[in-house]
């Protein structure tokens, strides 16, 4: 919801006639966020085309995106998650026109990132782990909060967590400036 918002807000700011939308496989009451920031992007506009699977994008020989292609779903049975899960309709598939695309998929860290740096240790859901106290992580000098250590997705959370990692970094260098003096 914050990527979408955002991108609406963007708009705006630019002169451009707002035109953002979120496309989700599953329904609205499947869709992994709170109601009220759900409602908030419709007030500020954002458009949502749910059940719809992305598949793909198609670009101009530029390389810039000017479709994506999708398929329509339907719901089934609920997954292990709880939520029921997307079934694609065979022959359903279409183009939407697009510009420029966000990909916001899930709260977690993402697995490129992570299968990259193998001295960041994750946990068994593959969150980034950390000090709990100063938010360091298993590399010395790196610091991470919010969705990537598997915080519960709230801005003030992820503000408390930046905040314990900025007063850690301020001692490290307050001890660092001691020890070269």
């Amino acid at each position: 919801m914050d990527a979408a918002r955002c991108a609406l807000r963007m708009q705006i700011m630019n002169g451009m006639e707002p035109n953002t939308t979120v496309v989700y496989r599953r329904s609205e009451a499947e869709l992994p966020a709170r109601r009220l920031e759900i409602e908030h992007a419709k007030e500020e506009g954002v458009t949502f085309n749910l059940l719809v699977q992305p598949l793909g994008f198609t670009g101009d020989e530029n390389g810039y995106v000017q479709k994506m292609k999708c398929l329509t779903c339907e719901l089934g049975e609920p997954d292990a998650s709880g939520r029921r899960k997307p079934v694609p309709v065979k022959g359903s598939e279409f183009e939407l026109d697009c510009d420029v695309a966000i990909l916001a998929i899930g709260l977690k860290a993402n697995i490129l990132l992570t299968s990259v740096t193998p001295e960041l240790t994750v946990d068994k859901h593959g969150d980034v782990t950390v000090s709990p106290e100063t938010m360091e992580t298993s590399m010395k000098g790196v610091y991470a909060g919010g969705d990537i250590v598997g915080g519960e997705g709230t801005v003030i959370e992820a503000m408390g967590m930046a905040k314990k990692a900025a007063k850690a970094i301020i001692a490290d260098l307050a001890r660092q400036a001691c020890v070269n003096t």
